[in-house]
């Protein structure tokens, strides 16, 4: 849900009108809001779940998985272009948004990342 635009999710039954004023002024802020509840269930799903589908759909899309893929196995910008069929400087925002989102700056800290989240082999 959250991939799909979730921006507050509470229990009804057990809410109180502050939580319902913190949910509102969460996603005024544009900030996401779980109650307490909610939140536990999905600490203990990202605790629990190992796989790759789970941890890179929390962070990347398809086209930027394809990205950082290519990435991670040594090719320019340029080459991921002509692989992907985009613009040089399409891979560039890609590059830049993946950077962003998973917070690394460095291509071999990418790799690395990569390389744990089983988007590449060894």
């Amino acid at each position: 849900m959250l991939s799909a635009g979730l921006m507050a999710y509470i229990i009804s039954s057990e809410s109180h009108f502050e939580e319902l004023a913190r949910a509102i002024h969460s996603v005024i802020a544009v900030r996401v809001y779980l109650c307490r509840e909610i939140s536990i269930s999905v600490a203990d799903d990202i605790r629990n779940h190992n796989s790759k589908e789970f941890a890179t759909s929390l962070r990347l899309g398809e086209r930027k998985e394809q990205v950082l893929r290519l990435i991670a196995g040594g090719l320019s910008s340029k080459e991921i272009a002509q692989e992907l069929h985009i613009s040089p400087s399409t891979v560039g925002v890609h590059r830049r948004n993946i950077m962003q989102k998973i917070r690394l700056h460095k291509v071999a800290d990418l790799t690395g990342y990569a390389i744990r989240n089983q988007i590449v082999s060894i």
